[in-house]
């Protein structure tokens, strides 16, 4: 193949291409269409030289390097019409230059066998000149577009390879009727220009998408800077109006992690706020734990008790959110405290995160129960102890229903135990919170947590207690009754053989 200087030239050129389009593919993890197309190109563009090899040159030689050169001007074209115009239908160019190539490749096919080398040059020359020229052509319109230098470098690159096809016209036709591989001054220097010019223009459309890459990346910082900027006067102005409303204001991201309090919102919370651990608001109220924000987001009550605290308070909750369409969406609640009236516990329960196995109560100083939860029967109907159980009318489910239980009957009807009821109730004289852990002979267990309700609006002390139920663990072998208590008479014990027995005891009576 290395015959003249024009082969050795081709075989570079062939070697050159091909690195370009197989390290492109290994390359470029997700390429799009026109990174695609591109890099076809130039696989064809290096299988070129490959295809027209051999001395002297058949009709087979000439036609597919021929049709392989001009596809690959007209698949660059392509790449560059694509790149940014998503709208193309590629199918339907495909299926044109198909058709066009196989024209193409007929007419070369005719005259190799029936015309001179100067009609086949020609043919060459304006097949491959009409392709670099549709390919200058895009790239012209594409610099037009993006106002990138590199656009127009290769619009000067395809037009420098179209002019360099068009001197192939005269050449043959002034009587030098030569093979661009023949050794021939003039064929090597248009085959030294279009090698050149390949491997120069893979590095102008690599420096195109590479800055458009840059482009991208400058416009995505400037919107985050945009953003930045936004969502720093949004804080700004949020923190000045949290500072003006005489309320307790709590400001958190979309998941309910805070990230700010007002001096309002500190005194009435009474614990110190560290922006580091960022909490969640939910596992503030009472209820709510592990609730999804729009639950939590829904209430317009509840109570309130972080860990450091030993009250509860009963709160009114005001929510607004901020621009929750973007990432940097905030909520904005204002928590005012509130009296423990009916109308209040009612709501407060209507937000409670329901359970099978969990219920809660308020009761008075007396272990009075004022309202419950609403299915609170799940848990202690069974035991439930009334005032007035007459005018109970057998309803232990709604909230209402649970007006006149009394707590600590209704825990000594569940257990024997009482000292741990009197200690529970002897705490809750003192003001002060507890809890118990109650079992029946059974091995069932309920447990109870006493905490204190705080409320300004309010002189009458209330407790809120959250009771939870526990089946044993065996539940479903037999449970042995419980020895009773009462004494019992010594069973009879049998004598032995031998035992002494009086002489009148062994004398069978006699019959009649």
């Amino acid at each position: 193949m290395l015959t003249t200087p024009a082969n050795g030239v081709l075989l570079l050129s062939s070697l050159s291409f091909l690195t370009i389009g197989i390290v492109g593919w290994l390359s470029v993890s997700n390429p799009d269409r026109s990174a695609r197309i591109w890099l076809t190109a130039f696989v064809i563009a290096g299988i070129t030289p490959l295809l027209g090899a051999g001395q002297p040159m058949d009709a087979r030689a000439f036609v597919l390097s021929s049709a392989a050169m001009a596809l690959s001007f007209a698949l660059f074209g392509l790449s560059l019409k694509v790149l940014y115009n998503e709208t193309i239908a590629l199918r339907d160019y495909v299926v044109a230059l198909a058709a066009l190539s196989l024209v193409f490749m007929a007419l070369l096919g005719y005259l190799f066998s029936n015309a001179s080398i100067a009609a086949q040059a020609t043919a060459f020359a304006l097949g491959n000149g009409a392709a670099a020229t549709w390919a200058t052509v895009e790239a012209m319109s594409l610099a037009k577009r993006t106002r990138s230098r590199f656009a127009s470098h290769l619009a000067v690159i395809f037009g420098i390879q179209a002019a360099v096809l068009a001197l192939r016209i005269p050449q043959v036709w002034m009587g030098e009727e030569a093979r661009l591989s023949d050794n021939d001054p003039f064929a090597l220097s248009i085959v030294l220009a279009l090698s050149l010019c390949g491997i120069v223009k893979a590095i102008s459309y690599f420096a195109l998408r590479l800055e458009e890459v840059r482009n991208q990346v400058q416009r995505d910082a400037e919107l985050v800077q945009e953003q930045a900027k936004r969502l720093a006067q949004k804080n700004s102005e949020l923190v000045s109006a949290m500072h003006a409303v005489p309320v307790a204001c709590v400001v958190t991201d979309p998941a309910l992690r805070v990230i700010y309090l007002n001096a309002e919102a500190r005194r009435l919370i009474g614990a110190s706020f560290d922006t580091d651990s960022k909490p969640r608001l939910s596992d503030w109220l009472i209820g709510f734990q592990d609730a999804q924000p729009v639950a939590v987001t829904s209430a317009r009550h509840a109570f309130l008790k972080i860990p450091d605290s030993s009250n509860a308070l009963a709160i009114e909750i005001s929510v607004s959110g901020v621009d929750s369409e973007t990432p940097g969406a905030q909520w904005v609640f204002l928590l005012k405290p509130t009296e423990h009236s009916q109308s209040v516990l009612e709501s407060i329960w209507t937000s409670f995160v329901r359970r099978e196995d969990r219920t809660a109560l308020i009761i008075d100083e007396a272990g009075r129960a004022v309202s419950a939860q609403a299915g609170w029967g799940e848990v202690l109907g069974p035991y439930a102890v009334f005032d007035l159980p007459e005018l109970r009318f057998g309803g232990i489910t709604e909230s209402r229903d649970a007006a006149g239980l009394d707590l600590w009957a209704t825990l000594a009807k569940f257990t024997v135990d009482q000292t741990q009821i009197d200690r529970a109730r002897g705490e809750q004289r003192n003001g002060r919170g507890s809890s118990l852990l109650l079992r029946d002979e059974r091995g069932h267990q309920i447990t109870c947590g006493f905490v204190p309700i705080k409320s300004p609006a309010s002189k009458e002390q209330r407790w809120l207690v959250e009771i939870g139920w526990k089946a044993a663990r065996a539940a479903t072998s037999e449970v042995k009754p419980r020895p009773s208590r009462e004494a019992q008479p010594e069973p009879m014990r049998v004598l032995s053989k031998a035992a002494d027995v009086p002489e009148f005891l062994k004398k069978r009576p006699q019959t009649d």
